[in-house]
This record gives C-alpha cells, structure tokens and sequence, in this order.
C-alpha cells in the first residue's frame, strides 16, 4: 500500500498553509496519525505533535489529498492535477 498524504489548505493551530502531512500507522489509534514531512509549517520550533488520521480525512475544509509525482522527483499534486500530468504525457 502506498503512502498516504495530505496538504494544508487552511491554516490551523499546528501548520501553516502548504505543509505536507505523512500518514504514519504507528501514531495514535489503530488509524494512525498525520505528521508533516518537513518542519517548516510547523507553528511553533520543535513541535512533535500529529493529528489523527480520522480528523486529516474528514476535514476537507483543512485538508486535501495529494499525491506523489515520481515523474517529477518528490512534488506533490492533487488527484486532479497527477491525472492531468498523466494525461498529457500519454497524448
């Protein structure tokens, strides 16, 4: 199973706007929890904090799922966006 991803699309009290978040199993309950994959979002120096996955997945007001480009090194796109590059590279 692929990892799962997440990007920030509204700011919150843990990250800033743009902040990639990383599915982890091992955090929390038996759904795990979301980190992000750099601390450069974070609010606050040194934050170790997750958020549930329940709550990353059920809040798409804070939260979109995104997607690993592997054609384009490690950027993330949104499922939307990854179709349309695929599209286009298969045309």
């Amino acid at each position: 199973m692929s990892k799962k991803y997440y990007r920030v699309i509204k700011d919150n009290f843990m990250w800033e706007i743009g902040a990639i978040l990383e599915h982890n199993p091992s955090l929390g309950n038996k759904e795990g929890g979301y980190q992000p994959v750099e601390d450069v979002w974070n609010k606050q120096e040194g934050q170790t904090e997750y958020i549930s996955a329940y709550l990353i997945e059920k809040s798409p007001e804070f939260f979109e799922r995104v997607y690993t480009n592997d054609v384009e090194k490690v950027i993330f796109k949104t499922k939307e966006e990854l179709k349309n590059q695929f599209n286009k590279m298969v045309k």
